[in-house]
């Protein structure tokens, strides 16, 4: 596990494998580990070939719990994904997204996401095993 620092707060996450770069975001009430290590899909995806970063989001996991509610803004959690990325040097090819509701506000308000990028909302399942982009 390491962390980086978003707007003064303490942000956990795992960057396990080598490959490309894949940003795992876990859906509410969970966190890094319960949705991708303890389930199987970060060892399997990393056996598949991808840098699998799953960061713990603000309140969530081992990152810090805010008690202000303003800190959970949209802006503010969408931002720590954001800011995630300063920590590496190449860009994720895949977002899995299992909570739908951050995706138009994380692209609204910061207007950051590269075309590159790909967003998948619930209830899609992708398998980049079975079918790689």
């Amino acid at each position: 596990m390491y962390t980086f620092e978003s707007k003064g707060f303490e942000i956990a996450f795992d960057d396990d494998g080598e490959g490309d770069p894949i940003i795992l975001l876990h859906g509410f009430a969970a966190d890094r580990r319960t949705n991708w290590k303890l389930t199987g899909w970060s060892k399997l995806l990393q056996k598949a070939g991808f840098r699998v970063i799953a960061p713990d989001a603000r309140g969530h996991g081992r990152s810090d719990k805010p008690t202000d509610p303003e800190d959970y803004a949209p802006e503010g959690i969408a931002g720590d994904v954001i800011r995630l990325f300063g920590v590496f040097t190449a860009e994720p090819t895949v977002w899995p997204m299992f909570t739908s509701r951050i995706v138009p506000r994380f692209r609204s308000p910061l207007r950051t996401p590269k075309p590159s990028t790909a967003a998948i909302e619930e209830p899609t399942i992708v398998n980049p095993i079975l079918s790689p982009a």
